[in-house]
């Protein structure tokens, strides 16, 4: 029940700064309430075998592919900040050549 009012919250509210962040947190929360009502698959209810294996090699993609795509946005935002700071020296030390020779018409 907290998971669907947080989703809804996030759905909502929009708390974080960049639409990435919000995407990021939505893609978590679903897959959160997923694994969480598929895990009645796993009691009493269901006596089928295969199906709690099934839903268990399911449960466990839904995992990794949360946790890849989280990591690749980490990845993703370091190597962009990276390359930012990479150019800017690039770029000021361009400037700095610039500065380093004398002026022809002094």
């Amino acid at each position: 029940m907290s998971s669907v009012a947080n989703f809804v919250y996030i759905f909502a509210v929009r708390p974080f700064n960049t639409k990435l962040y919000n995407g990021l947190e939505f893609f978590n929360e679903i897959s959160i309430m997923t694994f969480s009502y598929s895990t009645i698959l796993f009691s009493d209810f269901s006596p089928e075998s295969e199906l709690k294996i099934d839903m268990g090699w399911k449960g466990t993609l839904l995992f990794f592919s949360t946790l890849f795509l989280n990591v690749a946005v980490i990845v993703f935002l370091a190597l962009e900040k990276i390359y930012k700071a990479i150019k800017n020296l690039w770029e000021n030390r361009n400037k700095m050549k610039k500065n380093d020779y004398p002026r022809k018409d002094l």
